[in-house]
């Protein structure tokens, strides 16, 4: 692509993450996190350690979650912060 290819990425990274049933996350230009995710990608490329971008990507979406929770179900942010951790413990050892 001449332009575009972080986007595609972050679609197709969003694309896997649905097939296998986990929120979608965004990574957008104003997210404070953005120089974290160049890092984790950077550290992914040049010594082929994952493991700081797996665990960005694994916080962004446990935070698209949470705010999935408030979006449907009405609760407080609180409540929906105590759905998600006890969602994240039974998940934790599939990530």
């Amino acid at each position: 692509f001449i332009d575009g290819n972080g986007r595609t990425s972050r679609l197709v990274m969003n694309l896997i993450l649905l097939q296998n049933g986990f929120p979608i996350t965004n990574i957008s230009g104003e997210n404070i996190d953005r120089q974290k995710y160049y890092k984790s990608l950077e550290k992914c490329n040049l010594e082929n350690d994952k493991n700081d971008f797996y665990r960005f990507i694994i916080k962004n979406v446990k935070q698209s979650f949470y705010h999935y929770l408030h979006a449907v179900s009405g609760n407080t942010e609180e409540e929906e912060q105590e759905k998600g951790e006890y969602f994240y413990r039974k998940i934790q050892k599939y990530l």
